[in-house]
């Protein structure tokens, strides 16, 4: 799975004063750094301690994204503190707790709370609700450890749904939908098999299943499957099969329709051959004999009567 990647990382440090209290400040307009609010702390030695918090946003390989997928990815939180001028220590242990500002993004787990490990570093997973929209919101990570706290912040985009949810839109579209014909061939034999591809764009590499109907599929005379999901590139690539002829009674086309979890469809037409005569066989006679006229049977077999065969294109 790919993500676009950028190197947007937000951070807070909250300041923390001997007095027991801290205010927030500006920032540096020069990057994306803010100071936020949080309580103060001391080693015993008169040595203000302060505690910092970064979040990020990260795909799987651990790298920064600014957009969350629709198949989710992680936060990831490093808290540290800060004794006077020394250089910062992790603060492992520390409860961290993640909220969002629009409920368009859900956590897992749903408390949005975890601890951080011996590094200082813990992970939330956050995921795209069904009835999303698509957007911006704010994500603020707090990670406390005593009287010790610290803020961090970041802005991060999320799409829209596929629908499934109340209010939700759909993100995805069909881009394409093209059936493979091979060695230049612009219909498909009787009983061959040819494979159609569907292409739909804004899934962002995650799958998406699609639903897929024909009309000879539904009475039988050929194979679909009813549903398949799309590669990271959007594509969805199935085998459609004629296994009884479906080109017969002069039909020259299978129209098959895929259909997006929202109800979007894209069809495409399978150009069907009707099935060629290769034999002829016997079912039955109220003859009682059967001959060519110029055989010399003397048999009289004037009356009415009936043969009954039956063709086959096997």
């Amino acid at each position: 799975m790919k993500f676009k990647t950028s190197a947007l990382v937000l951070s807070i440090a909250a300041a923390l004063t001997a007095c027991g209290g801290g205010g927030g400040g500006s920032g540096d307009s020069g990057s994306n750094v803010f100071n936020g609010g949080g309580s103060s702390g001391s080693n015993g030695t008169g040595a203000t301690q302060t505690a910092n918090a970064v979040i990020s946003l990260v795909d799987e390989s651990g790298a920064a994204i600014t957009t969350v997928p629709l198949t989710g990815a992680r936060l990831k939180i490093v808290a540290t503190t800060k004794t006077g001028t020394a250089a910062d220590v992790p603060m492992a242990g520390a409860l961290v707790n993640v909220t969002s500002s629009s409920t368009d993004l859900v956590t897992v787990p749903a408390s949005g709370s975890a601890l951080t490990d011996a590094n200082g570093v813990a992970y939330v997973q956050v995921k795209v609700a069904s009835t999303s929209t698509g957007g911006a919101t704010q994500i603020t990570a707090t990670a406390k450890s005593g009287t010790l706290q610290g803020q961090g912040y970041v802005q991060l985009q999320y799409p829209a749904s596929n629908g499934s949810g109340s209010g939700g839109t759909t993100s995805y579209t069909f881009n394409s939908a093209t059936v493979n014909y091979t060695g230049g061939a612009t219909s498909l034999p009787t009983f061959g098999s040819v494979g159609v591809t569907f292409k739909v764009d804004g899934t962002s590499g995650a799958p998406v299943s699609l639903s897929l109907s024909s009309p000879c599929a539904t009475s039988g005379k050929s194979s679909l499957p009813a549903t398949v999901n799309t590669a990271a590139d959007g594509t969805a690539t199935v085998t459609y099969k004629d296994v009884l002829g479906c080109g017969s009674g002069g039909n020259t086309k299978d129209t098959i329709t895929a259909t997006l979890p929202s109800g979007v469809s894209k069809t495409v037409d399978v150009t069907v051959t009707p099935p060629q005569i290769s034999n002829i066989q016997f079912l039955s006679s109220s003859y009682p004999v059967i001959y060519l006229p110029s055989s010399g049977c003397a048999v009289d077999q004037s009356g009415a009567g009936t043969l009954s065969c039956s063709t086959a294109s096997t």
